[in-house]
């Protein structure tokens, strides 16, 4: 019985002193999420000046593709005469865009990544983010995975798409974090 509690205190003293005492080295999981936050943040802000730098850098022609009274659409070529982007607005009565989406395509012509905007209402100048979706292709060409963003939900749906031996397309379909949209 005394050998028994020796090795009890003992133990617990064992732990007590050579245990972690500071909290110095412990890092916890809602750190870790909002540091995996803040680098969705720089992937998302490096995504956009590479495409606005593309756009200022490198457009050698601007050409509308089509033009009804309740649409347009505006191509934006790179000097070797691949598009870059692809503007797809949706007038009101007044010729006003109330809605509009830019896909843009990699050096290959694939499309790339995707913006829906809804403009607001009497302003001008101001457009918020409906959704947003972010496409990679295999070295075939063929679609591998499409990630979503919605903005109504705060949800990010990703698709991962393979090809059996028939070259028939499977997929799958799960629900990722909000900001994930570049974070894979």
């Amino acid at each position: 019985m005394k050998l028994s509690v020796l090795t009890i205190s003992f133990l617990i003293l064992t732990l007590t002193l050579c245990g972690q005492t500071t909290k110095d080295t412990v890092v916890s999981i809602k750190y870790i999420d909002s540091l995996k936050r803040e680098i969705a943040n720089l992937k998302e802000k490096n995504n956009f000046l590479f495409w606005h730098y593309q756009e200022k850098a490198n457009i050698a022609k601007i050409d509308t593709l089509y033009t009804r009274a309740d649409s347009s659409i505006f191509t934006f070529f790179l000097q070797d005469g691949k598009p870059l982007k692809r503007q797809f607005n949706v007038l009101d009565k007044d010729n006003t865009i109330v809605q509009y989406s830019i896909h843009y395509y990699n050096n290959k012509g694939h499309l790339k990544y995707i913006e829906n905007w809804q403009n607001l209402k009497d302003d001008n100048f101001g457009a918020k983010l409906s959704s947003a979706e972010r496409i990679e292709y295999d070295i075939l060409g063929r679609q591998t995975l499409s990630v979503t963003y919605f903005q109504s939900a705060r949800r990010t749906i990703r698709k991962t798409f393979w090809y059996d031996n028939s070259g028939a397309k499977q997929s799958k379909v799960g629900i990722i974090k909000s900001y994930a949209l570049w974070d894979e």
